[in-house]
């Protein structure tokens, strides 16, 4: 992990494939993330490099919903996709990193936050890493439901 690094793992008991063709998915977001109220595909026709999604999102704590952008920056199935994601708040660097292990996979994701807003590293950071593991544990509980 490097400096800026902000990381976490889950594992879940479903085949590598499964777990990597939802999570390299966007459009799924709403299904595991509280924060996303909706998110379209606006160019690609699918989960592939320079596949572009645009998101709206609402930070817990912010005053108002604003739009994401995201951009599959590398994808390589079913084990790593990372993208980019931008909005008012920041600048992220998104890497997943899937698995195959006894029973299921693991998924690790990997941050990277540039902020735009002035003081936000710390608080932001600590933000950022308990929303992980709540991404986690809502994505293991529908996964595999």
């Amino acid at each position: 992990m490097s400096a800026g690094e902000i990381h976490g793992s889950v594992e879940i008991r479903r085949p590598v494939e499964d777990v990597f063709g939802f999570v390299a998915d966007p459009r799924n977001d709403p299904g595991w993330c509280e924060r996303v109220k909706w998110c379209r595909q606006v160019a690609g026709e699918r989960p592939d490099r320079g596949a572009r999604y645009e998101a709206l999102h609402k930070p817990s704590g912010y005053p108002r919903a604003h739009i994401r952008r995201i951009e599959v920056l590398e994808i390589e199935e079913p084990r790593f996709v990372r993208w980019r994601q931008a909005d008012r708040l920041a600048d992220f660097d998104i890497a997943y990193e899937l698995e195959a292990v006894d029973g299921g996979t693991r998924l690790t994701q990997r941050d990277r936050i540039k902020w735009r807003l002035p003081g936000m590293g710390f608080v932001g950071r600590s933000i950022v890493k308990r929303h992980i593991g709540d991404q986690h544990a809502a994505l293991r509980a529908l996964l595999e439901a």
